[in-house]
């Protein structure tokens, strides 16, 4: 990598810390090739991306106390489409919405036996193959990547928050 970083030109500037756009550009790019890559495989797995994220979502919390909001806001998702995604999973038994007590219209989704099977066999490829890519990082990487891209999206978020 360090090589690829050099050839990039991405510390041609004279003080490293300035972010270049050569540097954003990179950045944009492999955002790209990431979801690209996600994009690829969730095509292979015979659902359309939007709810493949929606399971991801359920799958992967396992306490299945989530609103149609919740998963609007996690998975960022136009509030309709979770609606309509979520509409068919209950239709096909996978989840059943349980009225948050005190709301007019406010209701959980939680997973059915079959729909925790059917989630957990969707997207256990994906999450295998996660791991095994985080494992094959060295470990400062895996130490450093996760507040990394944390304190990234957050930074990012306010910027974009004041546009």
């Amino acid at each position: 990598m360090q090589g690829e970083e050099s050839e990039m030109g991405f510390f041609r500037g004279e003080n490293m810390g300035e972010c270049t756009q050569e540097q954003m550009l990179f950045i944009e790019q492999q955002v790209q090739e990431i979801m690209g890559a996600y994009r690829e495989a969730i095509s292979r797995s015979g659902v359309l991306e939007n709810e493949f994220w929606i399971w991801y979502t359920l799958v992967m919390t396992q306490d299945g106390d989530f609103s149609q909001q919740d998963l609007s806001n996690i998975c960022a998702l136009p509030k309709q489409t979770v609606n309509t995604i979520v509409r068919r999973m209950a239709e096909r038994g996978h989840v059943v919405l349980k009225m948050v007590p005190g709301t007019r219209n406010r209701k959980r989704i939680y997973l059915t036996e079959t729909g925790a099977a059917f989630g957990r066999a969707l997207v256990a490829p994906i999450i295998e193959a996660e791991r095994r890519a985080y494992e094959n990082l060295p470990e400062e990487d895996r130490r450093l990547l996760p507040r990394i891209l944390r304190d990234y999206t957050n930074a990012l978020r306010q910027e974009l928050d004041q546009i």
